[in-house]
């Protein structure tokens, strides 16, 4: 269910893992994912999204059907660092860890929208300070599973820029306490988690936050090379489709170029670009067909403002992104989506 009649987004890399997870624990994924009219085939798109509050009681009825209460939170320490990788290495370029993580929650939304951020002290614990996750929307079945992947997701992320090991950090959730087993043998190597908290946050140590980030050439070798591999397993022998891939990864940066997709994939630009002419396409091509297919989706599905959606497509203007949509479908990106709902699209 969504909140005063609009419609929240997610990539569907927020589903990285979910058929294998499901598999490993005895159950059913391409039924799950029928009964909330999915498929595989659509979690395959490199450049598709997702209705949120659909993902939401996907997640739940997997925890459910798998008799797994830990889903969300073992679905995130499954999913590689691709999901968000490309606002952790934009923020890691930041100066102190408190700028970076500020940095990083706000492009967020670009990545997942509806989903709202704060960080602040921790009342009565100087030395500690919380990143808080709250939802805009809601679910008939609820919203702890997709909680407690959406914080997993922040936890390795903090990870890779500040640091620190699991002891140094702790999860705070809303849902109760789960009577059904015991967390630290279910996911061995994540913070304690604290039950029944006034919010959802993930704690760590203040002083964190005057430090340097993590800036070192490892992580983004390793970043690209766990992009390279799910590509490659995802999409084989299918070039067009891996660089649709790439450029809904790097369009939220603003860094978006031949040099960095090259890069993504594992391959110096000349190559890839006389592979492309090979196939009869360009980059420029590509680049122009995800950023129209990603606008069109959002302006059928979601209520993002305009500015948002342009600097979600790496624009840095929305007047450029408007003379841009218009050379592609004749009309402005105002005047389109009005049009579409005045057909009863929306």
């Amino acid at each position: 269910m969504t909140n005063g009649g609009a419609m929240y987004l997610v990539r569907t890399g927020a589903l990285q893992g979910f058929e294998n997870l499901v598999t490993r624990l005895g159950g059913n994924p391409h039924a799950l994912l029928a009964e909330q009219g999915l498929s595989s085939a659509l979690l395959s798109q490199p450049d598709a999204y997702l209705p949120y509050g659909r993902v939401a009681e996907l997640m739940e009825c997997a925890a459910e059907a798998c008799g797994f209460p830990w889903f969300g939170f073992e679905l995130s320490r499954r999913q590689s660092f691709s999901v968000v990788g490309e606002l952790v290495l934009r923020a890691a370029q930041e100066p102190c860890c408190a700028r970076a993580i500020e940095v990083m929650l706000q492009y967020v939304h670009l990545h997942a929208s509806g989903l709202t951020t704060e960080q602040r002290a921790v009342p009565h614990h100087p030395d500690r300070h919380l990143v808080s996750l709250r939802f805009e929307f809601s679910s008939p079945r609820g919203m702890t599973q997709l909680m407690q992947l959406s914080l997993g997701v922040l936890y390795r992320s903090l990870v890779d820029l500040c640091g620190g090991e699991a002891q140094d950090y702790q999860l705070w959730v809303t849902q109760d306490p789960v009577a059904q087993g015991d967390y630290g043998r279910q996911l061995e190597g994540y913070p304690e988690v604290f039950f029944s908290q006034s919010c959802d946050a993930l704690l760590f140590p203040a002083s964190w936050l005057e430090a340097l980030p993590r800036r070192d050439e490892q992580l983004l070798s390793a970043h690209l090379q766990r992009q390279l591999d799910y590509m490659e397993a995802t999409y084989p022998n299918d070039l067009q489709l891996q660089l649709r891939y790439a450029i809904s990864n790097l369009l939220p940066s603003g860094e978006c170029s031949l040099p960095r997709c090259a890069a993504a994939l594992g391959l110096h630009p000349r190559v890839l670009q006389k592979r492309l002419q090979a196939q009869h396409l360009s980059y420029v091509e590509v680049l122009r067909e995800t950023r129209e297919q990603i606008a069109l989706q959002h302006l059928q599905n979601s209520s993002i403002s305009l500015t948002d959606l342009a600097l979600n497509l790496g624009f840095a203007e929305l007047a450029v992104f408007s003379r841009s949509f218009k050379r592609w479908q004749g009309v402005s990106p105002q005047a389109w989506r009005k049009r579409w709902r005045a057909k009863g699209g929306r």
